[in-house]
């Protein structure tokens, strides 16, 4: 007797319900891995700003402290970069022999940028010797 064409329910294949389960499953994967890549990108954004904040604020310090005292204390820049230099007489209190020749001044420089992530502010100082 020829066998059986139909096929047995062992070798039938997947039910609806296991392929419902697995779709599901897979659903679950992809909206934990797009979550995790789009928490990572706005990381990255973040994490490149604040390398261009401080870029910015150390090549303004140094332009400070290169053309002192010629310029500005406040400026701005292409309308997204604002920036603030205060400078003051910096507590000596390392030092064991006040030095005659020199003052120590502490220079700060604040920066201010807009841009499509909000307001980021920061600030950077540094200590130079100035003769008096």
């Amino acid at each position: 007797m020829p066998s059986d064409p139909r096929p047995s329910a062992s070798t039938a294949g997947m039910s609806l319900l296991e392929v419902m389960v697995a779709f599901a499953l897979l659903s679950l994967v992809l909206v934990v891995v797009l979550n995790a890549s789009s928490t990572l990108n706005l990381l990255q954004a973040k994490s490149i700003q604040k390398y261009e904040a401080t870029a910015f604020a150390r090549a303004t310090l140094d332009e400070y402290i290169a053309t002192y005292p010629s310029m500005h204390k406040t400026g701005s820049y292409k309308d997204s970069w604002e920036w603030t230099i205060s400078e003051g007489l910096h507590v000596q209190e390392r030092l064991t022999v006040p030095t005659q020749h020199f003052d120590l001044i502490e220079i700060e420089v604040s920066i201010r940028k807009f841009g499509n992530l909000g307001a980021r502010e920061g600030t950077i100082s540094t200590v130079i010797a100035r003769r008096k």
